[in-house]
């Protein structure tokens, strides 16, 4: 699910000191959820256990295919973040660890499904969900009655007030033209889309570039061939360009703005909680047409060569302690049923979800059908 903030190349927690590619007591990571969210659990993994932690960073689309074109001879141990699906991907090609961690019995319904769907290879450790963020001082003001459902964004008063950022490069923006589509039909969805649209500064003044490929210490790239038919999270050919691969980037990054100094706002609701978390008056809503979550993994690299120290990760991912940071860094749903989620989010389970056509709307025909669409009739204007 939005904007993405690109992460750096590298971010080093542990000392800056050149270590060996197996090492007592390290662990490579692989992060493709935001900068802040990497960052804290790989710093208070390392605080807790002594286990010095490397994080890279991939930028989601480039995540599967690092570890594709790593495979026999890995330089990451375990994966973090990504959508679930790009995880049972990672899985088809046999590029992930199968391992079943004691946590799972803390963890909710929809993180344990993530388990027993790919075998134990991956878990869900948190969920993001589809929603409209409200400027409701803005709404006030304008005497407009606070949206409680994706129609309401095009009528009077709304109509040409939403932001909705590029759905190439905004993961949260495709899903909304996808369910929408799912819910109204195509040609209704692009209607009320076109009614509600205006199109976010970024938008105007360029776009992000691309992100960089993930290094750790004492390694390099490989040039191995990647497996046949891999592709990116959102269905894209390994590597590809544009914006039909870019809309399967990764989890991005917290403080992204959904809403900004719009009316409203499409993005993830953990996006929208962060814009009001920092003083905004801005509320997150969940569309009462239903609307989509989509689950983070983690997933230990296959050969990993640090398993005893990946296992431990997974294990302590899953903990309440990290599941809290998950919360804190990201606003996201977490996997741990002792853990609540923030209190400015509705909650998960009185949200109305529809059932996602993940056959349909993920396949990167159907994505570029739809963001071609939107480049047409909608993202003109943001010229």
């Amino acid at each position: 699910m939005l904007s993405f903030r690109s992460l750096a190349a590298i971010v080093t927690v542990a000392l800056l000191g050149a270590l060996p590619a197996v090492a007592y007591g390290q662990l490579n990571i692989v992060c493709s959820a935001s900068a802040d969210l990497c960052k804290i659990l790989a710093e208070e993994f390392q605080k807790e256990t002594g286990i010095k932690a490397f994080l890279g960073n991939t930028g989601g689309r480039d995540a599967l295919a690092t570890i594709a074109e790593q495979k026999g001879q890995p330089q990451s141990d375990v994966w973090l973040g990504g959508t679930a699906e790009a995880h049972y991907r990672a899985g088809k090609f046999n590029l992930v660890e199968e391992y079943a961690s004691p946590t799972l019995a803390e963890i909710q319904p929809w993180a344990k499904k993530v388990a027993e769907q790919s075998k134990s290879q991956s878990v869900g450790i948190y969920a993001r969900v589809l929603g409209i963020g409200c400027n409701t001082a803005l709404a006030t003001q304008k005497k407009l009655a606070p949206p409680v459902c994706w129609k309401d964004l095009a009528k009077p008063g709304y109509a040409g007030e939403v932001r909705i950022s590029d759905p190439g490069q905004s993961r949260a923006t495709y899903l909304a033209i996808a369910a929408m589509s799912q819910l109204f039909g195509e040609d209704q969805a692009f209607q009320t889309l076109k009614a509600m649209y205006q199109a976010p500064l970024s938008d105007k003044k360029g776009r992000a570039k691309g992100d960089a490929k993930a290094t750790f210490p004492k390694g390099g790239d490989t040039k191995a061939a990647l497996p046949k038919g891999v592709t990116t999270p959102g269905g894209a050919k390994v590597g590809a360009k544009g914006s039909a691969g870019n809309a399967a980037a990764s989890d991005g990054a917290a403080g992204a703005q959904p809403v900004g100094k719009a009316i409203a706002g499409i993005g993830f609701i953990g996006d929208i909680v962060g814009e009001a978390e920092r003083g905004a008056p801005v509320k997150a809503v969940a569309p009462c047409e239903g609307t989509i979550y989509e689950v983070g993994a983690v997933s230990i690299v296959k050969g990993a060569r640090n398993l005893d120290n990946a296992k431990k990760f997974v294990d302590w991912t899953l903990g309440a302690k990290a599941q809290a940071l998950i919360v804190k860094a990201s606003r996201a749903y977490p996997a741990n049923s002792a853990v609540a989620s923030s209190p400015l989010a509705p909650t998960f389970s009185e949200i109305k979800f529809i059932d996602y056509d993940i056959a349909k709307y993920e396949k990167s025909q159907m994505r570029r059908k739809l963001i071609d669409r939107w480049n047409a009739e909608i993202g003109a204007s943001a010229q």
